[in-house]
């Protein structure tokens, strides 16, 4: 953990079910505990981590399962059991959104459809 954020530049907040509050930033995704800063960063030579460390949107599904979206990196997942960012696949196992695809907002509405902007 860290003292402070990763990056001046907020670009989304979001508090989970858990009471975490997820900050991104122009540099990484942080998570807040009241207490302290974990940073978040994309590994690249990490499939099931951030698919970029410009974080852009912050959502949260009915089941409480987090998504992020990020600028040129697409969206995706986490995992809250093991803390991967996982991308969205179809029923084929193809990624739903190209790899660099910049993400600015998501939403979920009343039936549950993720929309991407």
């Amino acid at each position: 953990a860290d003292s402070g954020l990763s990056h001046g530049s907020v670009t989304a907040i979001h508090q989970d079910g858990a009471g975490f509050i997820w900050i991104g930033t122009a540099d990484r995704l942080n998570r807040y505990d009241g207490y302290d800063f974990l940073h978040i960063v994309r590994d690249r030579r990490d499939p099931r981590s951030l698919s970029s460390n410009w974080i852009a949107t912050i959502a949260r599904d009915a089941r409480g399962q987090l998504y992020i979206g990020t600028d040129g990196g697409s969206v995706v997942l986490r995992d809250a059991s093991t803390g991967h960012f996982l991308p969205l696949l179809d029923a084929a196992g193809a990624p739903l959104l190209e790899p660099q695809t910049m993400v600015r907002t998501l939403e979920f509405d009343r039936n549950g459809r993720l929309w991407v902007g």
